[in-house]
C-alpha cells in the first residue's frame, strides 16, 4: 500500500498543533497549509491530498515545527495500491 496522507480527524489534530505554535510565535509568514478534510477530502484526487500533505511536512520542517508532526498509527493513514485521479472515494 502507498501512503497518501493521514486520514481527515489525525490531519486536522496535526493542523491544529502546527497552527497553535504558528499563532503563539506571533504568527509570522503564512499560516500552515489547511488539510483537504471535509468537501476538501471529496473534491480532491489522491495526488493533491499528497501533495498537500508534503506541503504541511515541509512548512512545518521550514519553521522547526516537525517535532509536532506524530507518527502516524496504521489506523490514522489514507493508504492505496495506486494513486488515483478520482476525486470522491
Amino acid at each position: 500500500m502507498k501512503f497518501v496522507c493521514p486520514k481527515p480527524q489525525p490531519w486536522l489534530a496535526v493542523y491544529d498543533s502546527l497552527k497553535a505554535a504558528w499563532a503563539a510565535a506571533g504568527s509570522d509568514g503564512s499560516p500552515p497549509p489547511f488539510p483537504l478534510i471535509l468537501n476538501g477530502w471529496m473534491f480532491s484526487n489522491d495526488f493533491d491530498k499528497n501533495a498537500r500533505w508534503l506541503g504541511t511536512i515541509e512548512w512545518a520542517a521550514e519553521r522547526n515545527l516537525s517535532h509536532l508532526i506524530a507518527e502516524l498509527k496504521a489506523d490514522d493513514k489514507y493508504e492505496v495500491k495506486e494513486f488515483s485521479n478520482r476525486i470522491s472515494e
